[in-house]
């Protein structure tokens, strides 16, 4: 896990200059919502030199990002320069690294576009084998953060669409002969 970072932030009122920070790095909790951007560094060292493939996990990172290793682009995840468009720190992020990339001294730069207001900044970074990256701590971390929240979403669609039901289908009968359906239901099926 990379903690240790270099961080120089591009605001117009922050002063430039590179200084060190612990990961996370919370953005709007640092910067107070403003928007800008930063360049982090994060040398780390490796035993051997891996033979088999390696991976990255991100649990957030941006809200847009460029991931580079020993002056290589692994990834890119949307427009760093267009402020306030696509937000990629929402997902837990994934990039494999072939081994051929890796040395014994590798330096890492993680170029951040952040959007105040929107949660943006960089978490702690993992680095292992890929089998152990991808298929056990990227896929939990996007189970529980993707797939939870679209099974949240349906079943608020699917108690909606109950609710909804009930106002169509339940009449009652008031003091003055007249069939109305009960308002509960139907404001129970907007707020859902």
């Amino acid at each position: 896990e990379l903690r240790q970072a270099r961080v120089k932030v591009m605001q117009p009122d922050e002063a430039s200059g590179w200084r060190d920070t612990v990961l996370p790095y919370h953005w709007d909790r640092v910067h107070r919502n403003a928007p800008g951007h930063a360049s982090f560094e994060i040398p780390f060292t490796m035993a051997d030199a891996p033979s088999e493939p390696y991976g990255l996990f991100f649990p957030v990172v941006g809200n847009a990002a460029e991931i580079w290793l020993n002056d290589k682009l692994l990834a890119r995840f949307g427009d760093i320069a267009t402020p306030n468009r696509d937000d990629y720190a929402k997902a837990p992020r994934y990039v494999a690294v072939p081994p051929a990339m890796l040395q014994k001294e590798n330096l890492l730069r993680v170029y951040i576009r952040a959007d105040g207001g929107r949660r943006g900044g960089l978490s702690a970074i993992r680095i292992g084998p890929s089998h152990e990256m991808r298929d056990s701590v990227f896929s939990n971390a996007y189970a529980w953060r993707v797939t939870g929240s679209l099974l949240l979403g349906m079943f608020s669609l699917l108690v909606a669409f109950i609710a909804f039901t009930c106002w169509a289908t339940q009449r009652q009968l008031s003091p003055d002969g007249r069939l109305h359906r009960d308002s509960v239901y139907f404001w129970a099926g907007m707020a859902e």
